[in-house]
């Protein structure tokens, strides 16, 4: 019996496609099926809180950076009003890579540097103890009794960060 790669009424092109068709199917299939098995197949965060030294309180919108040493990944945000932070990581960091989580604070670098195992983990950073600036505002020798709002504003340009401090 002879093979046929087309049925009866069918012309040589239908059957082509028809089976061109079918391993177009086959061929998607093992592409979503490989893909599945060796992506990573996770949505990772490092989160945690920056702390004033010598207190439990958090510091709010200090501003924290992450950065995976290994793929170049870096990313930055604040601390929210407790002084809370979260980095949902890019898929650019693999297992074992190391990741570091820091701050600037008091002209110094507080971090904290893990091996990156696959799921999500904590890193709180201990700062400097916050300052804080007490006195009477006068105007005219006179006191202003609590009807002004003091300022204190720093900022400059760090090239090595690329961000202000």
């Amino acid at each position: 019996m002879p093979l046929t790669f087309f049925s009866p009424g069918r012309s040589l092109f239908e059957a082509v496609i028809r089976r061109l068709h079918q391993g177009m199917k086959a061929l998607a299939l093992l592409l979503i099926l490989l893909s599945v098995a060796f992506s990573e197949g996770r949505a990772a965060t490092v989160y945690g809180t920056v702390y004033s030294s010598g207190s439990s309180r958090g510091v709010p919108n200090q501003k924290v950076y992450i950065r995976d040493t290994v793929a170049n990944y870096f990313d930055s945000t604040h601390t929210n009003a407790s002084g809370g932070f979260y980095f949902a990581l890019s898929a650019a960091v693999h297992t074992n890579d190391v990741v570091e989580v820091y701050t600037w604070a008091c002209g110094t670098v507080f971090s904290n540097s893990q091996v990156f195992h696959g799921s999500s983990y904590i890193a709180n950073l201990t700062i400097c103890a916050a300052y804080s600036l007490s006195g009477t505002v006068t105007l005219n020798g006179s006191s202003i009794n609590g009807q002004a709002r003091l300022f204190l504003l720093s900022r400059s340009y760090d090239s090595v960060r690329r961000d202000t401090v």
